[in-house]
């Protein structure tokens, strides 16, 4: 959990009932509170873990049918600590949006998981948290490291998969990684401070998207230029209104 959020009163008993109730190795509280920090003010949170008609079991193949990635929010997933132990799952060390290669792994390395609507999770909306504070360089590095991070996780699991569909399911987060970390690039270049170069990226050049794989990948900060230069022009025309 992160430490402003909180559990509804009842969510560890719903819990423990589901693991009684159904053979599942995998409990996930797809519906998630948004919680106004300043006010309380209580909203169903814009993102959901699965697709809303996914309530009930389901096995990992299923899910991946109809699920649109990232799987994310670590905090509504309830694992048996086999699942977690046998398969040897773990977060990526020193990366933010850690939850994606996380929450997958769990996923997809469980036979059955029960997907819930009932409400578990209060999400404390605070102004300066990581993902909604302030954007600074550092912070694009970081965030260019991290995707380049689970974006190497998802194309190791890509060439290992045999299933068809889950090499599909793969090859999505892959494309949906390097769309990231190409979206921070374009801003810093490739800096030593990023942690991996122009040619770590190179084999997997493949996923990168059209719009990007040509000039951003060549040529950053030439691609990012307009992403500098035209809210530069609306503050000193005064356009920023219009």
């Amino acid at each position: 959990m992160d430490s402003d959020d909180y559990l509804e009163l009842d969510a560890l008993q719903k819990c423990a009932n589901i693991f009684a109730q159904h053979d599942v190795e995998l409990v996930a509280f797809s519906k998630v509170m948004a919680v106004d920090a300043r006010s309380g003010e209580r909203t169903e949170y814009v993102w959901r873990v699965f697709a809303k008609e996914l309530v009930g079991v389901y096995t990992p193949l299923e899910i991946i049918r109809v699920t649109h990635i990232p799987i994310t929010l670590a905090w509504t997933f309830v694992a048996k600590s086999d699942l977690i132990f046998d398969n040897h799952i773990t977060f990526i060390p020193n990366i933010i949006y850690e939850d994606g290669a996380f929450c997958t792994a769990l996923t997809m390395h469980c036979k059955h998981i029960y997907i819930s609507d009932e409400m578990y999770y209060n999400y404390v909306l605070t102004p300066n948290s990581i993902t909604r504070g302030k954007i600074t360089r550092a912070k694009r590095i970081k965030e260019a490291y991290s995707y380049f991070k689970i974006l190497c996780y998802f194309n190791a699991m890509h060439d290992k998969e045999q299933n068809p569909e889950f090499r599909e399911f793969y090859r999505k987060n892959c494309i949906d990684n390097a769309k990231g970390m190409m979206k921070k690039i374009q801003f810093v270049g490739y800096t030593p401070e990023l942690g991996f170069s122009k040619q770590d990226i190179a084999p997997m050049r493949k996923y990168i998207p059209l719009k990007y794989r040509i000039l951003c990948y060549h040529f950053p900060r030439v691609y990012g230029f307009r992403k500098h230069i035209i809210p530069y022009l609306k503050r000193l025309f005064g356009l920023e209104q219009s």
